[in-house]
C-alpha cells in the first residue's frame, strides 16, 4: 500500500493554517506562559520522587478482597469501584511489596488503599496531574484547539517568525 505524501502535507497544512489563524486571534504571549507552565508542571510531577507522586505513578487497579482486607470499605464510592477494583486487579500487598523494593523504602498496603479512597476517581486527582489537565482546557479556551506541545514548539516558540508571515 502506499502512502499519498502529498495528501498527508496538504493535510497537515490545512492544519497548521487553521492553528496559526487561531493563534492570530487569541493572546499569544498568554498561550506561551500557559505552554510553560504546563511544561513546568510536568517536569515538577515527573522528577517527584515523595511517596505520593511515587504510588500516583506506579498504583494499579486491585481486586475488592484486596480493598476491604487494607483499606475502609466504608469509604469505598461508586467512583473508587468503578476505576480502582477490578476482578482480577492486583493484591495490595503485591503491589506495595513491589513499590518498595523499586522506592527503598517500605510503602503499606493500607497506604494504597488510602491513596485510592482519596483519589476515587483515578490518579487524574492527584494535585500536578489534575493542574495540567486544567491548564490544557484553558489553553484549548483561549486558542481553540488542544493542547499540543510539539506543535507548540514548532511553530510557536522555535520559528515564531512565521506568525508574521502566516500562510493566508
Amino acid at each position: 500500500m502506499e502512502i499519498n505524501w502529498k495528501g498527508k502535507q496538504a493535510a497537515q497544512k490545512a492544519v497548521n493554517t487553521n492553528r496559526y489563524r487561531k493563534v492570530e486571534k487569541a493572546d499569544l504571549m498568554q498561550l506561551l506562559l500557559i505552554h510553560d507552565t504546563i511544561q513546568e508542571t510536568e517536569k515538577n510531577y515527573e522528577y517527584d520522587y515523595q511517596l505520593d507522586s511515587y504510588i500516583a505513578k506506579n498504583i494499579g487497579k486491585t481486586n475488592w478482597k484486596s480493598f476491604c482486607l487494607w483499606g475502609d470499605r466504608n469509604k469505598a464510592t461508586n467512583a473508587l469501584i468503578l476505576f480502582w477494583i477490578k476482578k482480577d486487579g492486583i493484591s495490595l500487598d503485591e503491589q506495595a511489596m513491589f513499590m518498595s523494593e523499586e522506592y527503598g523504602h517500605e510503602i503499606l498496603p493500607d497506604q494504597l488503599a488510602n491513596f485510592m479512597a482519596e483519589h476515587d476517581r483515578g490518579c487524574n486527582t492527584f494535585e500536578p496531574l489534575a493542574k495540567a489537565s486544567e491548564l490544557k482546557k484553558i489553553f484549548k479556551e483561549l486558542s481553540g484547539f488542544n493542547y499540543d506541545y510539539r506543535w507548540v514548539n514548532e511553530h510557536l516558540i522555535e520559528k515564531p517568525a512565521l506568525l508574521d508571515n502566516m500562510p493566508f
